[in-house]
């Protein structure tokens, strides 16, 4: 989340280090600023790819769960489960999104479900 290339590369290196050929580069919750940010950095380090282990794309864990099912995500960060909010995190990974984590029992899920699978970017579900 600190939204740097030196950050990614730190880790892609230390994975490399265990092993670890590729990974999906994963938010956690954060501020929508922070949140785009650190999207928009995985999403440069796709295109450019660090020293280390390769980045395969992002992985979205946190922003469209329930309180009933955060686990250690923070519920302030949490997002409505809107085209808007999957277009915009589309948008700054620039298109290296790969999976979205999201509460089935939202609103709408179902729709997102199909739009995420229609962009060929999975959806993971939290229950």
């Amino acid at each position: 989340m600190d939204a740097t290339p030196e950050a990614i590369e730190t880790i892609s290196t230390s994975l490399a280090k265990h092993g670890v050929v590729g990974y999906l580069a994963t938010t956690i919750t954060s501020t929508w600023d922070n949140t785009l940010a650190a999207f928009e950095n995985i999403g440069n380090c796709y295109k450019a790819q660090p020293s280390g282990a390769r980045v395969l794309g992002a992985y979205n864990g946190g922003l469209f769960f329930t309180e009933d099912h955060k686990g250690a995500h923070d519920e302030q960060y949490f997002l409505p489960l809107s085209k808007d909010n999957i277009d915009a995190i589309i948008n700054a990974t620039q298109g290296a999104l790969k999976v979205v984590t999201l509460a089935p029992e939202l609103p709408g899920s179902e729709d997102i479900i199909r739009y995420l699978s229609a962009k060929n970017i999975k959806a993971m579900l939290c229950i």
